[in-house]
C-alpha cells in the first residue's frame, strides 16, 4: 500500500461519524486536524531536503562534466546533461510525488476544518429530531 493509499484510508477512519461515535468524533477533532497538520509539515520538510540535495547533486555532476569535458560546453548545456543524469531524474520524481501528497493533505486540512460544522450540523438535526 503507498501512501496516499494509507493516508486515505486513515482519513476516512479518522472522519467516519454516526450516532454512536459522534461525541467521540467531535472530541477527538482538534487532535485529529493536528495529526494532518503535522505529516503537512513534515512532508514540506522533506520536500526542501530534497531539493537542496537534488541542487547539491546537480552542481556536483555539473562539476565532474566539466572536469571530463574534451570540449567546452555552455553551462546551460552542462546542466541540460546532468538534469538527465538517473539520480537527479530519481530526486524529481520524488519531488513530483511530494507535490502531489502535500496538496492532498492541504485538501485533507481543510475537510477536518470543514467537519466541524458538519459535526455542530448532525447535532442539530439530532436536536429537531427529539423534539
Amino acid at each position: 500500500m503507498n501512501t496516499f493509499e494509507r493516508f486515505q484510508e486513515e482519513l476516512q477512519n479518522d472522519l467516519e461519524i454516526d450516532d454512536l461515535t459522534l461525541h467521540d468524533v467531535q472530541m477527538k477533532l482538534p487532535a485529529v486536524k493536528h495529526k494532518w497538520v503535522a505529516r503537512l509539515i513534515q512532508l514540506k520538510f522533506q520536500r526542501e531536503k530534497l531539493e537542496q540535495s537534488k541542487s547539491e547533486l546537480l552542481n556536483n555532476i555539473v562539476t565532474q562534466l566539466k572536469e571530463q569535458e574534451v570540449v567546452k560546453l555552455s553551462e546551460r548545456s552542462l546542466y541540460t546533461s546532468a538534469n538527465k543524469h538517473e539520480k537527479i531524474v530519481n530526486i524529481s520524481n520524488q519531488i513530483k510525488e511530494l507535490d502531489l501528497l502535500i496538496l492532498y493533505l492541504e485538501k485533507i486540512e481543510k475537510v477536518c476544518s470543514q467537519t466541524t460544522f458538519d459535526v455542530k450540523n448532525i447535532i442539530d438535526i439530532k436536536k429537531l429530531e427529539l423534539t
